[in-house]
């Protein structure tokens, strides 16, 4: 789930004033606490709507990386999947 997240926010549209790319940075440093390899094609971006959409596709997969035993247990990773979420909700209200 924490890739396919990793995934949908890079194909994101640019228009979140940073947040999308902070969102990105604090999954790959929780997929890096995991040993989880988050690389892959990142060439092509959506139209707005489609983005925002699939913006709170990912933010759905990283409420359930949340929950899961490996990430409860270790307040690193799930702090920034927190970060991540934050930085979601905030990416969806500045554009």
């Amino acid at each position: 789930m924490l890739h396919r997240a990793y995934r949908i926010l890079a194909h994101g549209d640019h228009d979140y004033h940073g947040h999308r790319a902070k969102a990105m940075g604090q999954v790959h440093k929780a997929a890096d606490l995991l040993g989880l390899d988050l690389t892959g094609d990142d060439k092509d971006h959506e139209k707005q709507v489609l983005s925002d959409d699939k913006l709170r596709e990912a933010r759905g997969y990283l409420q359930n990386v949340l929950g899961a035993a490996e990430v409860k247990s270790q307040k690193r990773i799930s702090d920034h999947i927190v970060a991540a979420i934050k930085q979601i909700d905030i990416a969806l209200r500045v554009h």
